[in-house]
C-alpha cells in the first residue's frame, strides 16, 4: 500500500498497514480493485445511456434525418 494511503478520506500509514493481518489486506486489496471496475463499468454505462438518449430524441428536425425516421414519440407539426 503506498506511503500514508489516503482512500474515502481515511489516512492509513505505513506502520498500520503492516499491522494489519495478511488476509485483511487482500480482501481490501480485491474490493478495491472491484471498486475500480464497478466505476470504470459505471461509467461506460453511463455514456451509452447518453449516446441512447440523443438516439431516441433525434428527429428530423434536429438533424439530417428524413421526417419518415422520426421516433413515434416525435411531434408531428403540419
Amino acid at each position: 500500500m503506498d506511503e500514508n494511503c489516503l482512500a474515502y478520506g481515511i489516512e492509513i500509514s505505513d506502520s498500520d498497514w503492516e499491522k494489519t493481518p495478511a488476509n485483511v489486506k487482500e480482501l481490501v486489496e480485491k474490493m478495491g480493485q472491484h471498486i475500480k471496475k464497478s466505476e470504470e463499468k459505471l461509467a461506460e454505462q453511463e455514456v451509452k445511456h447518453q449516446e441512447l438518449l440523443e438516439k431516441i430524441n433525434r428527429t428530423s428536425k434536429n438533424s439530417s434525418s428524413p421526417p419518415s425516421s422520426d421516433p413515434l414519440h416525435a411531434e408531428k407539426h403540419h
